[in-house]
């Protein structure tokens, strides 16, 4: 079971969403959206999302019998009612089939349209979206629990003062969640402190850069790590 974020992380992360967005936050309804949500970052931003207002100012729970799971589903089921019937019919045969199979041909196929028509350019041979044969060949050392990268980053970060870290994470990401890395980076010894290994987490999945803002503050980050 992860752990909700501390009380001013979870502040800062609500503020930095919602603030301008509708309007002003209210102290009052970010505190109570803390608590019922005990600081979980999906449930904050999807118990969140669509707020009115009224409710930002101070009006959220008003009137309101739906318990903390019935609301985010509401959020959910929001969402998926605004997608094309295409786009939701194919998230349904996704849900059907754990494996996730039936995204490769359609992404697949998204991904050649983009790179002949976007970026006229046409790959030699057959495309794969994912191969699983490479992942199933490739070296990780010494393993990956612990990672390799591990030992080398401690080694490295010992030989070399001027050396400095970036790592960043998207919030939403199953495929390398966020706090993995974190966990890993906090058993590094004192020397790597935080001036040198920065850890950045922004709202966002796998490819948290799609999203304009955490982009730009990704890029300001790394701007700043050369300086």
């Amino acid at each position: 079971m992860v752990d909700g974020l501390a009380e001013g992380d979870a502040r800062q992360l609500l503020e930095s969403v919602l603030t301008g967005l509708t309007g002003p936050l209210d102290a009052r309804v970010r505190d109570r959206i803390i608590a019922d949500t005990h600081g979980n970052p999906l449930a904050m931003l999807e118990l969140s999302r669509g707020l009115t207002p009224a409710q930002m100012t101070g009006g959220f729970g008003a009137g309101t019998a739906v318990p903390l799971d019935g609301q985010i589903e509401e959020s959910f089921g929001r969402q998926l009612a605004a997608l094309p019937a295409q786009t939701r019919r194919l998230m349904q045969l996704a849900a059907a089939d754990p494996s996730g199979d039936p995204l490769i041909a359609p992404l697949t196929t998204g991904v050649v349209d983009l790179t002949r028509r976007t970026l006229n350019w046409r790959p030699e041979g057959q495309y794969h979206l994912l191969n699983s044969a490479v992942e199933r060949a490739w070296d990780f050392g010494r393993g990956i629990n612990p990672p390799q990268s591990l030992s080398q980053l401690r080694q490295i970060l010992a030989f070399d003062p001027n050396l400095k870290l970036l790592v960043g994470h998207g919030l939403f990401d199953l495929a390398t969640p966020y706090f993995g890395s974190k966990m890993w980076l906090d058993q590094l010894p004192p020397y790597a402190s935080p001036a040198r290994v920065k850890f950045v987490v922004y709202p966002g999945g796998h490819m948290f850069y799609f999203r304009d803002a955490a982009r730009k503050a990704f890029r300001a980050e790394a701007e700043a790590l050369m300086r």
